[in-house]
């Protein structure tokens, strides 16, 4: 069964976000691992990709959420469309970001079938050849990465006789 976003619990059935993660509360879940923090350097980070953030209910309150968290000294939150508006990432302050995270959170709707956009570009330009994989590419070892993906279907949609013809997890 599907699970309500915490803020949902009053809503309409017809309103209710829908998201199949393991859990709702990404902020209750944060903060567990070994890593030590500081300031910059948070034990867990949630790395936000929605393109139109003003427009989500579902991922904007996992991240207020994760921001919001008694745990909010150990986790550092980040808005990849806020942060690169003009896509030009800053790929070494994204390497230090991940490089003192113990857990990585991707937080973000499934968009046509995969990754947003500057996630994927993110991604591409980020887990770079010599640093996250290949020879000498020891940048995320070690390190736990949860994928937090939303849709804007419900539950009936992604079953073989549903709109999308598969289950949720054949498109992750």
């Amino acid at each position: 069964s599907s699970e309500r976003a915490p803020s949902a619990s009053t809503a309409r059935s017809t309103d209710r976000p829908r998201c199949w993660s393991s859990r709702w509360s990404v902020a209750r879940s944060l903060g567990s691992s070994s890593a030590t923090s500081t300031r910059r350097a948070a034990a867990d980070t949630v790395t936000g990709a929605h393109p139109h953030l003003e427009h989500s209910r579902v991922n904007a309150q996992m991240m207020r959420s994760a921001a919001a968290s008694a745990l909010a000294d150990r986790v550092q939150v980040r808005d990849l469309y806020a942060l690169y508006p003009d896509y030009l990432i800053d790929v070494a302050a994204e390497q230090r970001e991940l490089a003192a995270a113990q857990l990585v959170v991707w937080l973000q709707p499934l968009h046509w079938y995969g990754m947003t956009p500057l996630l994927k570009l993110w991604l591409d330009e980020g887990f770079a050849f010599g640093w996250a994989y290949g020879p000498g590419g020891q940048g995320l070892s070690g390190k736990d990465l949860w994928l937090v993906a939303s849709t804007g279907g419900g539950e009936d949609s992604y079953r073989p006789q549903g709109t999308n013809r598969h289950f949720f997890d054949a498109f992750l």
